[in-house]
């Protein structure tokens, strides 16, 4: 799988251009009140998206940043090279292609990852609708993570553990209270993924 390729091989020592990218979405208003009120939808975004996407893809028709950031990021469509370009500035196509976001096909773009937002944060995590999922594909934001992130008492730690991280969404949910988080996870994607997405949000001490 081309997505698998790419991550595999994900240059985590490039932070500014990371930084800049979680900027650009910043500015898009990527974020899950507004794509919630965009896409008309109260409960969690699921990520199995798939029944709803005829509708939602007509919610979300539109030239703005934000709107063409949902359709390649959350409902997977290829956007122009024309429609990149505006959505990104000022930053550059080469630079998320770089580190693994999206995949130049041509006279368009296609997005290697889904960006999941869930409340301050932007999770990147693969695909759940692949017809032929590898067997380290990393699951996004599910219910169960949900569920276990609502019920987790957040008080100080000077230590958490958190163990078979995923796409390390947890993990970035301690940092917030913890002095150190440490991540474990038998799938090396998982751990490169879960290092994306701490270095996507700005959190250290991972």
């Amino acid at each position: 799988m081309q997505a698998l390729e790419d991550l595999a091989s994900l240059p985590l020592d490039a932070p500014l251009k990371i930084r800049r990218i979680r900027e650009v979405l910043n500015r898009a208003g990527y974020s899950e009140p507004r794509i919630k009120q965009l896409l008309d939808c109260d409960g969690a975004m699921h990520r199995q998206r798939w029944q709803t996407v005829s509708l939602d893809l007509r919610r979300a028709r539109g030239g703005s940043p934000l709107k063409i950031l949902v359709r390649l990021f959350l409902l997977r469509q290829a956007v122009s090279l024309d429609e990149i370009g505006r959505a990104i500035k000022p930053t550059l196509l080469e630079d998320w292609v770089e580190v693994g976001l999206l995949q130049l096909n041509r006279s368009s773009v296609i997005a290697t990852v889904e960006l999941c937002p869930y409340g301050n944060l932007v999770v990147a995590a693969d695909w759940s609708d692949d017809a032929q999922p590898d067997l380290h594909q990393v699951m996004g934001i599910a219910a169960s993570s949900r569920t276990l992130a609502q019920a987790t008492i957040r008080r100080h730690s000077r230590a958490t553990l958190d163990l078979g991280t995923g796409c390390g969404v947890l993990a970035l949910l301690a940092a917030a209270h913890s002095e150190q988080v440490v991540a474990v996870d038998s799938n090396p994607r998982a751990l490169r993924m879960a290092k994306l997405n701490a270095q996507l949000n700005g959190l250290t001490g991972i």
